[in-house]
């Protein structure tokens, strides 16, 4: 079953409708089969169909009905029983009208709640931070001696002191905006070998940025390095991993997480793969004609 599959709702006592009710008792199971038939295709696309043969068609294909029996149900829907509203040639219904909003609502107080999660978690990471720092630039007795500090706390501080100290003190830390912005550009390389792939954005957008580490594991670069100096080499290379995902009968069939998850795999097929063409591709000896 596809990810991207939006549960509406279906009551379980729909068929006592009045509505529905009278549906039944002129065209039995079949016209309420191709009831919600109709309704599910509405669902899919965002509310509405076009009221004309092809989508008629294509019910009466999935259903196994007549074309003509088809027609005759969903305009009894649109003029008898009222379950459907026909405007400009275009067919909706209340009920899936009221379905997909209760759907955004819920989409938008999921946003909502994230973007609050992540401003206050970017608070607290700012006080932590700063704590750390103020921490980092005291000298050893200082640290050892704070009572309020764990000693495991004490330990983290000296090692994360010692790498700063190895570094020169740069900082390497990447921002939720960095992060975007990586995730971001791989997203517009991703739909534009595939336009309509809807994603998954609690598991597709993590799996970019994971996807970007790997890519720069692979080329022997610091993990920071996707966002401080390398983004166009890092969204180059996923470029060139996206149009191998296309032609690879496997591997096109996936999501971006499940790529992700199968990343190994993907990597030694591309490897094996342009070692193959490598050899087949060896340039050719030319013989050289003396007079």
């Amino acid at each position: 079953m596809s990810k991207n599959t939006f549960y509406f709702s279906h009551d379980h006592n729909a068929r006592n409708d009045r509505k529905i009710a009278a549906l039944v008792k002129d065209y039995k199971s079949s016209g309420y089969g191709i009831f919600w038939a109709v309704c599910e295709m509405m669902h899919e696309e965002d509310g509405s169909l076009e009221f004309d043969e092809m989508t008629l068609s294509a019910i009466s294909k999935d259903l196994n009905e007549e074309v003509e029996y088809v027609t005759e149900v969903v305009k009894a829907c649109i003029n008898k029983f009222k379950l459907f509203i026909l405007n400009n040639e275009t067919l909706n219904s209340n009920r899936v009208i009221r379905n997909l909003d209760q759907k955004n609502e819920k989409n938008k107080k999921k946003v909502d709640a994230g973007r609050l999660g992540g401003l206050k978690s970017g608070v607290s990471r700012s006080r932590n931070e700063a704590l750390l720092e103020a921490l980092l630039e005291a000298n050893e007795a200082d640290i050892s001696s704070a009572s309020s500090i764990e000693p495991k706390e004490i330990k983290e501080i000296k090692e994360i002191k010692e790498i700063k100290e190895t570094k020169g003190g740069a900082s390497e830390e990447i921002s939720e905006i960095q992060e975007n912005t990586i995730i971001g550009n791989m997203r517009k390389s991703w739909l534009k070998i595939n336009p309509k792939y809807q994603f998954d954005e609690n598991r597709d957008l993590p799996a970019l940025l994971n996807i970007a580490y790997k890519i720069a594991k692979v080329k022997g670069w610091n993990p920071k390095n996707v966002i401080n100096g390398k983004l166009d080499e890092t969204v180059e290379s996923w470029d060139k991993i996206v149009s191998f995902i296309k032609n690879d009968f496997h591997y096109c069939k996936l999501s971006i997480f499940r790529i992700e998850e199968n990343w190994s795999g993907l990597y030694q097929t591309m490897t094996a793969t342009k070692e193959s063409r490598s050899k087949t591709e060896e340039p050719k000896k030319v013989k050289i004609i003396r007079d």
